[in-house]
Formats: C-alpha cells, sequence, structure tokens
C-alpha cells in the first residue's frame, strides 16, 4: 500500500542522466554486442539455407556486427517524477517500507546506430523513446547503507520508435 505520494522537480535528476550519458551510451552498446548480436548470429546462421533460395548468397554469421553505435550528444530527459512510500510485507510476515521513485524519461534524437546483418546493412538514424522507469529502494534498514537494495524496471512496456533505412547486399569478408 502507497501512504505518500510527493512530486518531486526533476532537474538534479537530468543533470545526473547528462552526466552518465556517454556510460548509458557504453552500456547500451554492450547489450547489443552481448545479447543482440548473438541471436542474430544464429538467426542468420539457421536462415542461410533460406536466404540462398533469395538469391542472397554465402552470409557469414561472423560478418553480423555493429559498425556504429552513437546515441547523439543530447541526453534522455526526466519528466514527471514521483516518489512513494510503500509499506509491504517480507517473505517471513514482518512489515517493511520501501521507497518507489517512479521516472517518466523521454529520448527524442538523432542517432548513428548500425547494424551489418550479413547480407544487409541496418541504419537507424533516429530514435524516440518514452516510458517510466521505477526504482525500487527496499528495505529500507536503520543502519548503513540504509537502503539495502535497489530494483530497476518499467512496469509497462516503454514506447520505442526509430526511424531506418536499408542498405542493399553486403558483401561478406573474406578469410
Amino acid at each position: 500500500s502507497y501512504d505518500r505520494e510527493h512530486y518531486i522537480d526533476p532537474t538534479w535528476l537530468n543533470t545526473i542522466v547528462k552526466e552518465l550519458w556517454k556510460h548509458i551510451e557504453a552500456s547500451g552498446r554492450k547489450i547489443l554486442d552481448e545479447e543482440v548480436l548473438p541471436k542474430m548470429k544464429a538467426e542468420v546462421k539457421k536462415s542461410a539455407k533460406m536466404l540462398k533460395k533469395f538469391g542472397i548468397g554465402a552470409v557469414n554469421p561472423e560478418d553480423v556486427g555493429v559498425e556504429q553505435f552513437f546515441l547523439g550528444d543530447t541526453a534522455a530527459s526526466v519528466g514527471a517524477t514521483r516518489l512513494h512510500r510503500k509499506s509491504y510485507t517480507k517473505p517471513d510476515g514482518t512489515k517493511a517500507q520501501a521507497l518507489q521513485l517512479d521516472v517518466s524519461l523521454l529520448f527524442d534524437d538523432t542517432v548513428q546506430i548500425t547494424v551489418n546483418a550479413g547480407f544487409l546493412v541496418l541504419e537507424i538514424c533516429h530514435m524516440r523513446f518514452s516510458g517510466e522507469l521505477t526504482m525500487l529502494m527496499r528495505p529500507l534498514v536503520k543502519e548503513v547503507p540504509i537502503i539495502a537494495g535497489v530494483q530497476l524496471f518499467f512496469l509497462n512496456t516503454p514506447d520505442i520508435r526509430y526511424d531506418f533505412k536499408v542498405s542493399g547486399e553486403k558483401p561478406s569478408r573474406t578469410m
């Protein structure tokens, strides 16, 4: 249950996001490299026969990669920000307190993200992202570190839109 709700001026959060923007960009690149690209490579490998039927020719899954990843110089902005004090029941049945920070995020800018899919190149040139990020801080304890854990999540799927162009067949690299 929510005991109290406070609206917070997001200026300080915008300053933090601006300072962290290059780190956020690097984290996005890492997610793309470590989570998305392996799946893309596996799909290209599985689809090689089908691609050949469409006259695309030999596609080497190792050619799949990110050629460019730049989220722009303008950081995402923080809008409406609400802080809630929340009571909850722990697994052992005792009552505890938590803080929940709900932050509206908006990013709408020119980007340069180029992905080589082995047989074509996808270039994302503009991206718009909006959603409400929830930061749940619990349990609150009466000793350092005061907040024992933090969870970050989107309760609802954020809206992500982008403009892209696709270049034709990209020749595979020879080894």
